[in-house]
């Protein structure tokens, strides 16, 4: 409780820095065929996953949720509170931040990571990738490299692959998605590790 009531605080702390015209708001929602996160299951079948994020400047706060599978988690629906700092050198765009983990139900606090996302865009059409996330109580680390090519304006194809350390796996995953306006987007993922079965993935979002 006491992480979850300091990760809304940052959201108001936000609000409280900046008139409404410098703040930043938005939010939107994803349909999946399934909810996979470092290559692991997360449900049982399709999931449906809201999400919304509050920024002033380079800060930013946010809330991200997705409905889960009981015998995987304990419980049926996860929240994840994050909040960072975004920012740039150069052509290397950064993103320091922290997210907590939360399973309703039984209201499990399950576990926090501290990340650093680092991203380049070599030419107008490749970007890659590299992901680093700690989590201090179970001493593990989920290190990810991540390649992405754009096909004009409505096309990207790409691949990742990761590793988690302490007892966990190595996962891959290769796929792409077709932007049909700029609020709606498909896409379609190929996910497999080290740990479990590969699974096909097929997605919609709307971001509003």
């Amino acid at each position: 409780m006491r992480m979850l009531l300091l990760s809304a605080s940052a959201v108001f702390a936000l609000c409280s820095m900046a008139s409404a015209e410098q703040l930043s708001f938005k939010y939107g929602v994803t349909a999946t065929s399934r909810y996979v996160a470092s290559g692991i299951a997360q449900s049982g079948g399709s999931a449906i996953q809201p999400w919304a994020e509050m920024g002033y400047g380079g800060l930013y706060a946010g809330v991200w949720g997705s409905t889960v599978a009981r015998t995987v988690t304990g419980a049926a629906f996860e929240v994840d509170l994050t909040f960072g700092y975004r920012g740039n050198l150069g052509k290397l765009d950064y993103d320091i931040g922290y997210a907590r983990y939360y399973y309703l139900g039984s209201f499990n606090n399950c576990c926090g990571q501290f990340i650093l996302d680092l991203n380049t865009a070599p030419n107008d059409t490749a970007e890659l990738g590299m992901r680093l996330a700690y989590d201090p109580d179970a001493g593990a680390t989920d290190a990810r490299l991540s390649a992405d090519f754009a096909f004009g304006d409505k096309v990207t194809l790409g691949g990742q692959v990761g590793n988690v350390t302490n007892g966990g796996q190595t996962y891959w995953s290769v796929g792409g998605s077709y932007a049909i306006n700029d609020r709606i987007s498909l896409g379609a993922r190929w996910h497999d590790s080290t740990k479990s079965k590969g699974v096909a993935v097929l997605s919609a979002e709307y971001n509003f």
